[in-house]
């Protein structure tokens, strides 16, 4: 296992404790982290956002369906 370079080792110890990091995948780029966030933040989030969409047609289909009923009774023109 690679340990983290201290402070009194040279330049060239430092890029072969880097290189043993690369290696073994343990350091990642920027591109792999944001491809991995995106997809764990579709996964979690798709499926309510989805439900939240669906329940919002619904109840806008309801209304729509329900609203003039009372606005009759209580004598408004539905010109």
């Amino acid at each position: 296992m690679a340990h983290w370079p201290s402070r009194d080792m040279d330049l060239g110890a430092v890029m072969k404790t880097m290189q043993g990091f690369l290696q073994k995948g343990t350091v990642r780029s920027c591109a792999q982290f944001q491809r991995d966030d995106a997809a764990k933040a579709v996964e979690e989030i798709g499926a309510p956002i989805w439900v939240i969409y669906f329940m919002g047609l619904v109840l806008v289909y309801m209304l729509t369906g329900w609203l003039p009923t009372p606005m009759k009774e209580a004598g408004i023109p539905m010109a």
